[in-house]
């Protein structure tokens, strides 16, 4: 895989619509799986060495926040997080296969 394909960054635009005007942007450490869907005001960080990964078909709505500072951030395939979620990863998070997190969810670790 491309190191492209690996980092992508989604800020999507204000509109409503998913996936709409997104501008991809690369970011070291940051994979993103097919078919994910990243809905407006969404935050991917990785920095301090850290590393993301949104697996297959993984839905991440709304004004969340996913950081990977000098940890692991491992979302499984088909696994759903809510509006407003917040995910710090200074160590390791691993979400597994078809989870879901509801709204306005903190994971830190």
């Amino acid at each position: 895989m491309s190191i492209a394909k690996r980092c992508i960054r989604f800020f999507i635009s204000r509109s409503s619509e998913v996936g709409a005007a997104f501008r991809p942007m690369l970011i070291a450490g940051l994979t993103v799986g097919r078919g994910c869907k990243v809905y407006n005001g969404v935050r991917l960080r990785v920095f301090d060495g850290g590393a993301c990964s949104l697996g297959d078909h993984t839905v991440v709505k709304r004004f969340c926040e996913i950081t990977a500072s000098g940890g692991i951030v491992d979302v499984g395939p088909d696994s759903f997080i809510g509006q407003g979620s917040i995910l710090v990863g200074k160590s390791r998070i691993s979400i597994r296969k078809g989870c879901l997190i509801a709204e306005h969810v903190t994971i830190h670790d």
